[in-house]
């Protein structure tokens, strides 16, 4: 993961933690590529998130149209 990546997932954790705050399930998180001109928004729910990042190894959440 890139320095750019890095932030990105960053960016993330922040929305995972504020969606918790407030007793959401849901969150819309931003997509790791990297790209200047992506705005992907990903849906995922906060169990969701939190074991794609137990399972990450440092691969960056993408959108599925970015694979």
């Amino acid at each position: 993961m890139d320095s750019g990546q890095q932030v990105l997932r960053v960016t993330n954790e922040e929305i995972r933690r504020v969606t918790a705050d407030v007793g959401a399930d849901d969150g819309e998180y931003v997509c790791e590529c990297g790209a200047e001109d992506c705005h992907e928004v990903i849906r995922l729910t906060v169990d969701e998130f939190d074991a794609f990042c137990a399972i990450a190894n440092g691969t960056p959440l993408v959108a599925r149209n970015h694979r």
